[in-house]
C-alpha cells in the first residue's frame, strides 16, 4: 500500500510540473465575478492505507461550491462527511475501539485548488470536450468523532486525480470519477507531517452543474486568437468588402427636448468570426441613434461556411442589432439577414440604414 502511495505521489507531482510548459492560443471574453460557478455532490468509500487488513470501506458522501478562475485553473469548497470509523489514527488495530454511535463519525471541510490538464494541454474550445482530466489539491479542518476520547479537531489535506465526462449540448452537466487521498497532518494536535499512517485512499463520483454565465454559455466566452489574426491579414489584402454609405455624408436634425441630435446615415457593426455577439464597441455605435430614429438592418457573414449557416449567422446578426435598437426606442423597419453579400469577400457586419435620410 506504501508502494503505491509513493506512486501516486509521483504522478501528482509530474502532471502538476509538466503543466506548466503548456501555453494558451485563446482570447477570453471578460466576464463577472458571478460567472463560471458550479456546485455538485460527491459519494464513494475510502480505507486506511497503512492498516494490514484496510477493510470494512469507509462510506462518505459530500457537497462542492466552485468557480473556475479561468478555463484551466479553478478554485472550490468542499465539505465531506465520513459514516465509518475505520482509521489510521491509532495504534491499536480493533475496529470496534472506533464505533461511535453516531451516523457521521468525521466531517472535513477544505479549500481546493483545481488544474484542467486536458484543456491546458489540448487547448481551451468554447464547448469544453467530451472527456477531461485533471489534478486537485488543498487544506482543510479534520473533526473526528472517536468514542472514549473527545472529538479530535485537525489539519488536513487533499490530493485527487480528476476524470470528468461532460454531458448535454451545452456540456452544463458533468460526471466524475476521482481517487483521492486524505491527509490528517497533525493527528490529535501533534505537529504538521505528511504521514502515510494517517491517509485514507478513497474512490469519490461526483456529479456538478455549472450555472449559466452573464454572456449566455455555462462556460468562458473563447476567440481563437490564431484565427482571427488569419482574418485580420485577409481583410487587410482585401478591402472591398461591401459598399456602404460614408458615415455620415448626410446628418438628420431631431429635434430633443431643444436639443439637436445628429443622427448617422449608416452604421456598421462587427462581429467577430461565426459569432453574433454585440461588443462594447458595437453597442457604442448603436446608442449614436436616438429614440424616435429610424432604421432598417442588414446582416452578413463571412463566405468560409456553409450556405445554411451564413444565412442563420447573418439574420442572428442582424437580429441581434434590431433588438438593441428596439430597447433604446428605435424603430426598426426591418432586419433581414443577406448571408454571403453579393460581390463581397468577407462580411461579419451589421449595417444600420437611417430611414430619414432617404
Amino acid at each position: 500500500m506504501k508502494k503505491f502511495l509513493t506512486r501516486f505521489l509521483l504522478v501528482f507531482v509530474m502532471l502538476f510540473t509538466f503543466s506548466s510548459f503548456a501555453s494558451a492560443q485563446t482570447a477570453l471574453q471578460t466576464s463577472k465575478i458571478t460567472d463560471n460557478v458550479y456546485v455538485g455532490a460527491h459519494t464513494g468509500v475510502s480505507i486506511p492505507i497503512s492498516r494490514k487488513n484496510p477493510f470494512p470501506v469507509n462510506p462518505f458522501f459530500g457537497l462542492t461550491v466552485g468557480k473556475e478562475i479561468s478555463p484551466v485553473v479553478g478554485f472550490n469548497i468542499e465539505g465531506t462527511t465520513w459514516m465509518g470509523s475505520h482509521s489510521g489514527t491509532n495504534k491499536t488495530d480493533r475496529f470496534d475501539y472506533y464505533v461511535a454511535h453516531n451516523a457521521i463519525r468525521a466531517l472535513n471541510v477544505g479549500a481546493n485548488m483545481s488544474l484542467n490538464l486536458r484543456r491546458l494541454f489540448s487547448g481551451y474550445v468554447e464547448k469544453p470536450y467530451l472527456f477531461e482530466y485533471g489534478i486537485e489539491g488543498g487544506f482543510g479542518w479534520l473533526n473526528t468523532m472517536i468514542p472514549h476520547e473527545r472529538n479530535l479537531n485537525d489539519l488536513s489535506a487533499k490530493t485527487q486525480i480528476n476524470l470528468k465526462i461532460n454531458m448535454g449540448k451545452s456540456r452544463a452537466h458533468t460526471l466524475g470519477i476521482s481517487p483521492t487521498l486524505w491527509w490528517n497532518l497533525t493527528e490529535g494536535n501533534k505537529a504538521v507531517s505528511f504521514n502515510s499512517r494517517d491517509v485514507q485512499f478513497g474512490i469519490a463520483i461526483s456529479y456538478v452543474y455549472h450555472f449559466k454565465n452573464s454572456h449566455g454559455t455555462h462556460y468562458f466566452k473563447v476567440y481563437d486568437v490564431g484565427k482571427l489574426q488569419e482574418e485580420l491579414e485577409y481583410y487587410k489584402s482585401h478591402r472591398e468588402v461591401i459598399e456602404v454609405p460614408e458615415t455620415p455624408k448626410k446628418v438628420v436634425e431631431v429635434f430633443e427636448f431643444d436639443k439637436v441630435v445628429e443622427i448617422p446615415a449608416a452604421t456598421v457593426i462587427y462581429f467577430a468570426w461565426n459569432d453574433a455577439t454585440l461588443d462594447a464597441a458595437g453597442m457604442a455605435e448603436l446608442d449614436k441613434f436616438p429614440a424616435g430614429a429610424s432604421v432598417h438592418v442588414i446582416g452578413t457573414a463571412s463566405p468560409e461556411g456553409t450556405e445554411k449557416r451564413n444565412m442563420e449567422l447573418s439574420q442572428m446578426r442582424a437580429d441581434v442589432v434590431a433588438d438593441y435598437l428596439r430597447a433604446r426606442g428605435v424603430e426598426v423597419t426591418s432586419s433581414e439577414g443577406k448571408g454571403v453579400a453579393t460581390g463581397a469577400t468577407s462580411n461579419r457586419v451589421a449595417i444600420v440604414m437611417n430611414n430619414t435620410n432617404k
